[in-house]
């Protein structure tokens, strides 16, 4: 275990030698956030700019910092930094935790420590990373709570997720999981079905509540924080009444963001093949009967993946990077310190990443489908500990 989290941190201290979050001036969007760490600090008041998220402990935990040791861009910067290096080892001892051997759990944290997104906004003061890391520290309570069957850890899990949701509302979603958790795996005991209940869904919805409320009495600019509420709840609207178009437009976007997801874990592939085509699922216990056989993951990964990619190319003629910003990041993090702005990649480039992320998109949604399954089959049957044995 000690191996896999010390070459994590390595890999990032090799990284802070790369790209330095030294200098006392703003990235990307995180001066917003950084006049209401300055105005926390000098007037004791919270004055949020025009920001979307409900960004309260994200303001409060950056005064903390500027308060010990100063305010600067560079000292909150840093803050950021730190919370990403413990989401990396956070996310390690996850896997750890639902079986991963330690090989491929170091190889997958090592993954998203290297990731180019991740680690942009590592080196700046926006929200995704800090909102991250609390959400990792839940789930990472959650999966110790489920292993010693412990309604402690559920509480702490939901503590960690409603401090996510603090940081960015929109973590809310996790608490999707209790509601999963409630509804297959009824033999826990009734301590640990109430902390489910309480910490795990009653809190984390009546904090985003509560945040929703606050962000839209104390928000400057509320017309641009309205107009984001807008467009989520015109998404819904369009996904409600037309449940077949919305369907079809929600299956191609996730798709396409499954396209990036199989690019940045190309080395992870074989592994995962190997997983979704074995006969015991990630719980170490038999495979679900529908998916026992590595043709019907993939053949029900096929139905949304085959259509979406025929729609994007052929109909929309859009090829990967279907958003630009992702690999030309002139505006991102620390690129700016890098200097560096990616050249537009040309057509035939582009539908080679586009098929080549296609592909992979495929093996990770097989890989899904298998992987929820199995969790849920095993969840119904009674299951319990991870098996030292579960992914390869």
């Amino acid at each position: 275990m000690w191996v896999g989290a010390a070459l994590i941190v390595a890999c990032w201290l090799v990284n802070l030698l790369v790209v330095s979050p030294a200098g006392n001036f703003p990235l990307n969007d995180d001066w917003i956030y950084s006049e209401s760490v300055q105005h926390l600090l000098q007037t004791g008041q919270f004055h949020l700019l025009g920001c979307s998220p409900a960004c309260f402990l994200h303001v409060a935990i950056g005064a903390a910092a500027a308060a010990l040791f100063g305010f600067s861009h560079e000292h909150l910067r840093v803050l950021t930094c730190v919370l990403g290096l413990g989401t990396s080892l956070l996310f390690y001892g996850l896997l750890l935790h639902v079986g991963v051997r330690r090989a491929v759990a170091s190889l997958a944290s090592l993954l998203l420590a290297v990731n180019p997104l991740f680690v942009h906004l590592s080196y700046s003061f926006m929200t995704d990373v800090p909102a991250l890391c609390f959400a990792m520290l839940s789930m990472f309570m959650m999966a110790s709570g489920l292993k010693r069957n412990s309604a402690a850890f559920v509480a702490a899990s939901g503590t960690a997720l409603c401090a996510a949701i603090l940081v960015r509302q929109t973590f809310a979603a996790f608490a999707l999981v209790p509601i999963a958790l409630l509804l297959f795996d009824r033999q826990r005991s009734n301590s640990f079905r109430l902390s489910l209940v309480v910490f795990g869904l009653l809190a984390p919805i009546a904090v985003a509540a509560l945040a929703e409320q606050c962000m839209s009495r104390g928000n400057d600019f509320i017309a641009a924080y309205s107009w984001y509420k807008s467009q989520f709840a015109a998404t819904v609207k369009h996904l409600a009444l037309s449940p077949v178009q919305g369907g079809a437009t929600l299956c191609e976007r996730t798709f396409q963001i499954f396209c990036y997801f199989g690019l940045f874990c190309l080395p992870l592939v074989p592994f995962i093949v190997k997983t979704v085509g074995s006969p015991t699922n990630p719980l170490g216990s038999p495979a679900s009967s529908l998916l026992r056989s590595w043709w019907a993951p993939f053949t029900l990964a096929a139905v949304i993946a085959v259509p979406s990619f025929v729609h994007t190319v052929f109909f929309e003629h859009r090829l990967m990077p279907f958003s630009d910003n992702l690999l030309r990041i002139p505006m991102i993090g620390p690129i700016n310190l890098m200097g560096i702005c990616i050249a537009g990649l040309k057509t035939r480039q582009k539908m080679w990443i586009t098929c080549v992320g296609g592909v992979l998109a495929l093996i990770l949604m097989a890989a899904l489908i298998r992987w929820v399954t199995d969790a849920l089959a095993s969840l119904r049957s009674g299951g319990r500990e991870p098996a030292s044995s579960g992914l390869p």
